[in-house]
């Protein structure tokens, strides 16, 4: 197997901590990755380390972020995941607040959808939501970033000019 440069790192700090993968990586087989530290001389610097790739994965955040009202009162929010990824290996975190709540209240979901009911039309809701691979598929995984914040207010999603937010 050809050893190949990591074309883009993930960084905290200035230290690199991962390695941003294209979707090439599906070839891989068997879902394993082998990772080499080599220095300028093509020496490899330690032992080579095996990774399961499914353990080692940070996704995307979740796409298309969308609400709608069903009936008077239920708000019901749905999403995309990429296209390539299958819907039940993931499980998925939303966080939501009015803007009369300093506090975020967090769910745990299993679809792809979510619930809110008794809405009031009179305040506005944040919704933020992040996901991560199911732990049946993986023993251990990254949450994603959380997706930038749907504001609802009434029977629709406005901007932030529209809702003043207690901190």
């Amino acid at each position: 197997m050809p050893l190949e440069q990591c074309e883009q790192y993930l960084q905290q700090g200035n230290h690199n901590v991962g390695c941003h993968f294209t979707s090439h990586v599906k070839t891989i087989k068997q879902n394993l990755l082998y990772a080499y530290v080599i220095d300028t001389k093509n020496r490899i610097r330690i032992r080579p380390q095996t990774f399961m790739l499914e353990e080692q994965v940070k996704m995307s955040p979740p796409q298309n972020l969308r609400a709608e009202l069903i009936g008077n009162e239920t708000l019901f929010l749905m999403w995309d995941v990429p296209k390539e990824n299958v819907l039940h290996y993931f499980h998925y975190e939303m966080e939501y607040r009015s803007n009369l709540n300093y506090k975020w209240q967090r769910q745990l979901i299993p679809d792809r959808s979510f619930s809110l009911p008794n809405v009031d039309p009179a305040k506005c809701y944040f919704f933020r939501l992040r996901f991560t691979i199911h732990e049946n598929y993986a023993t251990r995984g990254y949450w994603s970033e959380w997706t930038p914040a749907l504001i609802w207010k009434g029977k629709t999603a406005v901007g932030a000019e529209f809702c003043f937010l207690i901190l």
